[in-house]
């Protein structure tokens, strides 16, 4: 890949990364730790 990327294009990526890393492990990760936890809450 030779071409660089434009502004557009690298806002798409970083966002797209941000709810990769952010978004979904903050929905996931307290109901699996709820679940974990089981009667000892």
């Amino acid at each position: 890949m030779k071409r660089k990327l434009s502004a557009k294009e690298y806002t798409y990526v970083a966002s797209m990364l941000f709810g990769l890393f952010f978004g979904a492990g903050n929905l996931i990760f307290p109901v699996h730790l709820g679940q974990m936890a089981g009667s000892n809450v």
